[in-house]
C-alpha cells in the first residue's frame, strides 16, 4: 500500500490511503488532540500541518518537547505500554489533520509500510539518545544497560534495507523494537520531568 504522493517537492501524505485504517480528524491551532495523564488507547499519524507535544501544559510556563511535522506517529507510547499519556499534543497550526489508530490500526501501518515503520524507529531511537545524553551521572546503571541492549545494538548497525528484510521474515521484530524504544523513552522523560519539577519548586 503506498501512503506517499510523488511531488516536485519530494514526498507527501497520501491521505486518501489512509482512510480504511483509521478516523481522520481536523484541528485548528490551540485545540488539544490528546491530553496529559488520560488513558490512551489510540495513537495517531500526522498527516498535515504542525503539532506540538508540551508537559504541564495547565502551568504558566509549560514545557514545550517537541514539535512534528508529517509523516510522525505520536501517541505511540501510551498504546505500547498501556499507560496514560505522558505529554499533552496541541495543534501548532490552522489546517491539521491527524488519522487515529486505534492497536490494530497501527499495527497494520506498521505491517503495511515499512517507511514508517523505519522513520518511527529511527525517530524513537533519536528521541532515546537525546534522553541517554542527558541523564544525569548517577543515571550511569541505566545508561549502561541500554548501550548493552542487544535492540539497541541491532539498531546501531542496521540500515533501513536491512530493517526491511528482517520484517519480511519477522512480522514481530518491528514492535519488538519499537517497545523496547518506547520504555525506555518512557522511563527518561519520567525522568526528566521530576528533575524539572524539583528543579522549578513545583513539589
Amino acid at each position: 500500500m503506498n501512503f506517499y504522493s510523488s511531488t516536485l517537492g519530494g514526498n507527501i501524505m497520501n491521505i486518501e490511503a489512509f482512510k480504511s485504517l483509521g478516523h481522520l480528524k481536523q484541528f485548528t491551532i490551540g485545540e488539544f488532540i490528546c491530553t496529559e495523564k488520560e488513558e490512551g488507547d489510540t495513537a495517531y499519524l500526522l498527516l498535515q500541518g504542525m503539532v506540538d507535544i508540551i508537559r504541564d501544559a495547565h502551568l504558566k510556563s509549560p514545557e514545550q518537547i517537541a514539535r512534528l511535522r508529517p509523516g510522525v506517529v505520536f501517541g505511540e507510547m501510551s498504546l505500547l505500554e498501556n499507560k496514560p499519556r505522558n505529554a499533552s499534543v496541541i495543534a501548532a497550526t490552522d489546517d491539521v489533520i491527524v488519522l487515529e489508530l486505534t492497536k490494530d490500526n497501527f499495527l497494520s501501518i506498521i505491517n503495511y509500510d515499512k517507511e514508517i515503520a523505519w522513520n518511527l524507529l529511527r525517530t524513537l531511537l533519536n528521541r532515546t539518545e537525546t534522553g541517554i545524553q542527558n541523564c544525569p551521572f548517577g543515571s550511569l546503571a541505566f545508561v549502561t544497560n541500554f548501550k548493552n541492549n542487544t535492540y539497541y545494538l541491532q539498531l546501531q548497525r542496521m540500515s533501513c534495507e536491512q530493517f526491511y528484510d528482517i520484517i519480511a521474515h519477522d512480522g514481530e521484530y518491528a514492535m519488538k523494537l519499537l517497545k523496547f524504544l518506547s520504555s525506555t523513552l518512557a522511563q527518561l522523560n519520567e525522568d526528566a520531568h521530576q528533575r524539572r519539577v524539583k528543579h522549578c519548586g513545583y513539589l
